[in-house]
């Protein structure tokens, strides 16, 4: 069995491509721009942890 590494770069691009979903969903539903900041915060307090556990095992690859 080869060792495993978890792949930060990977991780950190799917979260940036996730707030900027929920911005523009967002910001359609408030009718204005939330802006990068509150929607970050927003998305990292309410779905951030649920979105890691059920995506984390794809960041996770062999050396």
């Amino acid at each position: 069995m080869s060792p495993k590494i978890f792949d930060i770069e990977a991780l950190v691009s799917e979260v940036v491509e996730e707030i900027m979903r929920y911005k523009w969903l967002e910001s359609e539903k408030a009718g204005k721009d939330i802006g990068e900041n509150e929607a970050a915060s927003r998305w990292i307090s309410e779905h951030y942890d649920l979105w890691f556990n059920a995506t984390k095992d794809k960041f996770i690859k062999d050396m």
